[in-house]
């Protein structure tokens, strides 16, 4: 039988009074889900939500950028869902159950995973409501393999699974390096046009308007932290050479945020290592700054 598990998470992001963290007045709510159990490589994915959420004690809730305070936004941070380490798809039914419901109640979506399956629950909520959608995938590997190690829930099958799903979606993704056989055979079968990073090298800059070309007005934005270069963000369960700096991360998640209508986000794959965190602190700012530029607009209490 599939152990059962639920990790119990006693603290929100940050240091926000609890007055900013209650789910009834925030508007974005926070969803950790610890799940990792299709792991290929490093496991520990299901510690990362705990990871990110521990380090966003160390960083400032004020953004100087956008003079966004995230005590004026308002996030809570809910518990995760009761999983069954055994059972993917499972999971993923569980997180498009809760993500519908904090859709419905007003919110805005993050998750905190976990393996990037988890992604698949979020993603499906929101591409059932009106319009299309646009998932921004942010990754060093493909993950459009129709099955892995027995599961075709595996995190290296996500994306597969959102194009079956949901034939309307668009998939714009961007940071890959590393593609199976299998995967490369189908996208020849496709009109997808992935952002290599061999391609987003010989843009430069400019690669961050070529991406927001390929956007569509509503978007879901998927960052699993390999996208990066492991030398910003070594913790990962797939880290591949190479990959976005941080600023390269920051100039495209500004434009995203500012030039689109994002719907929802998750933030992956972080796989805590013993001693090091900068990779959890790093996590922490990224969500921090996508709250920041998504709600820079928030009055002040």
């Amino acid at each position: 039988m599939s152990e059962e598990w639920k990790v119990q998470f006693p603290m929100n992001f940050g240091f926000l009074p609890l007055e900013s963290c209650r789910y009834d007045g925030a508007r974005v709510a926070i969803l950790p889900v610890p799940f990792d159990s299709t792991a290929s490589f490093r496991s520990g994915a299901r510690e990362g939500p705990q990871a990110i959420l521990r380090a966003s004690e160390s960083i400032e809730v004020f953004d100087h950028e956008t003079g966004t305070d995230l005590v004026n936004v308002g996030v809570a941070t809910l518990p995760p869902p009761l999983l069954d380490r055994g059972n993917p798809e499972a999971m993923v039914d569980a997180v498009e159950e809760k993500v519908r419901a904090m859709v419905k109640d007003g919110k805005f979506p993050v998750l905190l995973g976990g393996e990037h399956t988890v992604s698949l629950g979020a993603i499906r909520a929101l591409a059932a409501e009106e319009g299309p959608l646009t998932v921004l995938q942010i990754d060093a590997h493909l993950d459009l393999r129709d099955s892995f190690d027995g599961t075709r829930y595996s995190h290296a099958c996500v994306m597969r699974r959102v194009i079956e799903d949901f034939p309307s979606c668009r998939l714009v993704q961007v940071g890959i390096r590393s593609v199976s056989a299998e995967e490369a055979g189908y996208l020849e079968e496709t009109d997808l046009h992935p952002f290599f990073m061999e391609r987003v090298r010989a843009l430069g800059p400019k690669f961050v308007d070529r991406v927001i070309g390929d956007l569509g007005e509503r978007v879901y934005l998927s960052l699993d932290l390999d996208g990066m270069d492991p030398a910003w963000m070594p913790a990962v369960g797939n880290p591949e050479p190479g990959g976005l700096g941080y600023y390269d991360l920051m100039d495209l998640l500004r434009s995203v945020c500012t030039r689109t209508r994002v719907l929802g986000a998750d933030i992956v794959e972080l796989s805590p290592l013993p001693g090091e965190f900068r990779s959890d602190v790093a996590a922490a700012k990224i969500l921090l700054k996508l709250i920041a530029w998504l709600f820079k607009d928030s009055p002040s209490t």
